[in-house]
């Protein structure tokens, strides 16, 4: 390390040098400044060869190091996952269909039956539904039954028969899966 500081302070000193026009050196019948060009190349040659040494071995480390923590990261990212479970919040969503409730029967002010038919869109299946229930008025009529109405595809319609609500009373047809719930279609009874 001290070479290198003692050949960046001699190149500062020649360049302070050639630029006086108050010192005059005569060395054997030569100009100041080619003596002066001459070592000053010299020196800049050994500086050069200092500083600028194909030297790369020190980049494959580096890099090496760089790619262990980057697997490290994402290993411990990945286990971290499944450890805390995180993995397992995958939400389910509502199968995307168009549901429309065709018929309400309404006997004695009382809402008896229920027709609602697919028109489009995902079929309700057992993998992602447990149950089409219908309410009247927040009071449950029925539900479909998984083993004879499923599929639930287009085209197909699915009547709940049951006693619930009155007339007047929001009439919804709601989608439940395993973890939550929705409503598909809604009409007034």
């Amino acid at each position: 390390m001290n070479t290198k500081l003692y050949i960046l302070s001699g190149i500062i000193v020649y360049i302070a040098v050639l630029s006086s026009e108050n010192i005059h050196f005569r060395v054997a019948g030569d100009s100041p400044q080619e003596v002066l060009s001459e070592e000053l190349q010299e020196l800049i040659m050994a500086f050069n060869q200092l500083f600028n040494a194909d030297d790369d071995r020190a980049v494959s480390p580096v890099i090496g190091v760089i790619l262990m923590v980057a697997i490290t990261v994402i290993l411990a990212a990945v286990i971290g996952t499944f450890i805390l479970g995180l993995g397992d919040q995958v939400q389910e969503t509502t199968p995307n269909a168009q549901i429309s409730i065709t018929n309400v029967t309404v006997d004695g002010g009382t809402v008896t039956n229920v027709t609602f038919v697919h028109n489009g869109g995902d079929s309700f299946t057992s993998d992602n539904t447990q149950t089409l229930r219908v309410t009247v008025g927040g009071e449950e009529l029925g539900e479909a039954d998984a083993s004879d109405d499923f599929p639930f595809q287009a085209g197909n319609e699915i009547t709940i028969d049951g006693s619930a609500g009155s007339s007047g009373d929001t009439v919804r047809v709601v989608w439940v899966g395993e973890d939550r719930s929705s409503v598909i279609a809604q009409r007034v009874a």
